[in-house]
């Protein structure tokens, strides 16, 4: 959540426990299972068709972009970084719901075929309107809240609670 960073910001240091500090010295970490489920899919032959994006409402797109690349995921030393993974990005002023049509636009992907995963229950409630899948992961993408939004999808706009 970036807008979480206000009173800190760029630039962000790497601390010894892969998380990042910002420029106040607060921590600035990923929620749930991120590295693990980002590398997957990175990864893992099973997704190598499909296109992961990344949605962020901020007015500082410069620190998602710094943090995107600071943040390794999967094991220590594995030199993927959050931007590897992502080949699409909506990372601007704005709403979630605003950022899934363009990515929809972009890729050619429809609404219905999409799964979106977020913390903050507005932004889900707005994007499942669209007809979206839904997950609703106040925790984070934990390793069940990933789990239990494969297993239900597709949903076609309702939201699954994790």
């Amino acid at each position: 959540d970036m807008y979480m960073l206000w009173g800190g910001g760029a630039p962000f240091s790497l601390r010894t426990d892969r998380d990042l500090d910002d420029q106040a010295g607060k921590r600035v970490y990923l929620m749930g299972a991120v590295r693990e489920v980002l590398y997957e899919l990175k990864t893992a032959d099973e997704w190598k068709d499909t296109v992961i994006a990344v949605a962020s409402c901020t007015d500082e797109p410069e620190w998602a972009q710094e943090c995107m690349r600071k943040f390794e995921i999967g094991q220590a030393g594995s030199g993927v970084y959050v931007k590897d993974v992502m080949q699409l990005e909506e990372i601007h002023k704005g709403n979630k719901r605003g950022h899934l049509k363009s990515i929809a636009d972009a890729t050619g992907i429809a609404l219905e075929d999409m799964l979106f995963l977020d913390n903050e229950r507005g932004n889900c409630v707005d994007v499942a309107a669209l007809g979206v899948t839904v997950a609703y992961c106040p925790e984070g993408v934990t390793a069940e809240a990933w789990r239990l939004a494969l297993e239900k999808f597709p949903t076609k706009g309702d939201i699954i609670n994790c």
